[in-house]
């Protein structure tokens, strides 16, 4: 079945996109993968939610993600999946995802590939911090006992965005350009941090993805299907803007739209 789905793939999008300057990858981790190098890789992914293979989605990844909702939003739009009934249905899935990309995702992706070098440094990090996880989260509410971390709530999630925004003046800076070797350190504690909330009160689950060793949390109680959060990604776009409430609306619109279980 997946290599009917793979072969259909590149049957449909692999021309198309190898005239756009990306490369057909593979099938990882449920995802079929086009990637356009540069000094920071563009992806354009086709997801397979991971409990039923029967929905797909499309996310157009540069500096921040872009999710099939910001792309489409016909009444046939369920969540950010559409529903598939049989082979004639995903190729004409991925057809209408060609679509997508050429009338709206190409353009969508060039406003948010304009980087600096700065965010190659912060957001190199999430290659590290995966194997280290569990220590880093350790050293620091070992460091901040004060911090509830026994459920998600929305008064923690108030306790936990005052102290961030109290203890680290680089979000109310708005500079990356001048982190220093602590700030990047911080920059890791912190990521880690909200990432292991989701993790532990959300059933998230830490994927490393063997693509680019970047990693991700991936929660499943939002809206019945997965949600992908690259904390790292995120925080790097909220210290660009010196706004932490933009990263405090997702974690409360996150325990709004959570699925009980």
């Amino acid at each position: 079945m997946i290599n009917k789905k793979s072969s259909i793939i590149k049957k449909v999008l692999g021309s198309k996109l190898e005239e756009e300057g990306f490369e057909y990858q593979g099938y990882n981790n449920k995802t079929w993968i086009f990637r356009k190098k540069g000094e920071v890789n563009q992806e354009i992914l086709i997801l397979e939610y991971r409990y039923d293979s029967s929905y797909y989605t499309l996310l157009l990844s540069g500096t921040s993600a872009i999710p099939a909702s910001k792309l489409d939003s016909s009444e046939k739009f369920m969540g950010e999946y559409w529903h598939i009934e049989n082979d004639d249905d995903f190729e004409a899935l991925i057809k209408y995802f060609l679509e997508l990309i050429k009338t709206k995702g190409l353009d969508e992706l060039k406003k948010v590939n304009a980087v600096s070098k700065n965010y190659i440094v912060l957001n190199n990090i999430s290659k590290d911090i995966y194997d280290k996880r569990e220590e880093i989260f350790e050293r620091f509410i070992e460091k901040h006992p004060q911090l509830p971390v026994d459920d998600y709530s929305l008064e923690n999630i108030n306790i936990w965005f005052d102290f961030i925004e109290k203890e680290y003046d680089f979000y109310s800076r708005g500079d990356i350009i001048n982190f220093s070797e602590k700030d990047l350190r911080d920059f890791e504690d912190v990521s880690v941090f909200l990432s292991t909330m989701l993790e532990k009160h959300l059933s998230g689950v830490w994927v490393k993805y063997d693509f680019d060793d970047e990693c991700s949390v991936v929660i499943d109680k939002m809206c019945s299907v997965n949600k992908t959060i690259n904390i790292v990604a995120i925080l790097n776009s909220v210290i660009e803007r010196g706004n932490l409430q933009i990263i405090k609306s997702i974690f409360e619109d996150i325990y709004r739209n959570r699925i009980v279980r």
